[in-house]
């Protein structure tokens, strides 16, 4: 590969740099799926790691979910409007 092809990529890794992502997660009350226990039983890498940005290049994960949620009604499914009406932050720079 070309060392100007390698320059390219890195700029593009550098620009589209991400701290915090949201990830809005429901299981619309279907049945138990078991998800919910996978994802706080994970280990490699845990929840909290993820949650807590404890991973280097990982960005930051600010989890919507109502088992894990502290808010309720309005206050939790605030972030959920705004990703239905188009208005979520976006992981790419250019959205």
């Amino acid at each position: 590969m070309r060392a100007s092809a390698l320059k390219e990529d890195d700029q593009r890794v550098e620009s589209s740099h991400v701290e915090e992502i949201d990830i809005l997660w429901l299981t619309a009350g279907l049945g138990c799926d078991g998800e919910s226990i996978a994802m706080t039983a994970a280990t490699q890498p845990s929840i909290d790691d993820l949650v807590l940005g404890g991973i280097p290049g990982i960005p930051r994960i600010k989890l919507h979910n109502p088992v894990c949620a502290y808010e309720n009604g309005d206050e939790f499914l605030k972030d959920f409007y705004l990703g239905a009406a188009g208005k979520a932050r976006s992981i790419y720079p250019d959205h």
